[in-house]
């Protein structure tokens, strides 16, 4: 079901507020696996992989990043990154295969590349990386790069 979803919307571009009313309306929002999945897709996710990474950051008690949000630097396109803090200047980077979403290390900003079976199977190794990322930023000049939630 999470990876069904997923796809609705982010690889068919479904709205996520019309997947909801939809599945609402079906009555297949109250399932738990259902909710569970809406929830992380509400935060911005757009892949299981994502909904994982996600759900293990919480649990470890890190800030939320900002989940698929477009990264610029006065009128510079830079990036569309998995998660971003803002505020640390830090960049996590899911297997993407696509040159579209990787954001540029040049730029200054701490960028972890993590696989999904890194998340799944050496989660610990991937929260040191990103505790440590976190810990030692704001990394590169934080104030000039600017995102589609501001």
């Amino acid at each position: 079901m999470r990876h069904l979803l997923h796809r609705l919307v982010g690889d068919l571009g479904v709205d996520p507020d019309v997947l909801r009313s939809e599945l609402k309306a079906e009555r297949l929002a109250r399932r738990s696996d259902v909710a569970v999945v809406m929830r992380h897709i509400q935060a911005g996710t757009r892949s299981s992989a994502q909904a994982e990474a996600r759900s293990l950051i919480l649990d470890a008690g890190l800030p939320e990043p900002l989940w698929n949000s477009v990264l610029s630097s006065a009128s510079d396109f830079l990036g569309i990154p998995d998660a971003y803090w803002p505020d640390h200047g830090v960049v996590l980077e899911i297997d993407s295969a696509s040159p579209q979403r990787r954001v540029p290390e040049e730029i200054g900003l701490r960028v972890v590349c993590a696989s999904p079976d890194q998340l799944r199977y050496r989660p610990r190794i991937v929260l040191r990386v990103l505790r440590a990322a976190l810990a030692a930023g704001p990394h590169g000049s934080v104030s000039r790069v600017a995102t589609d939630r501001e």
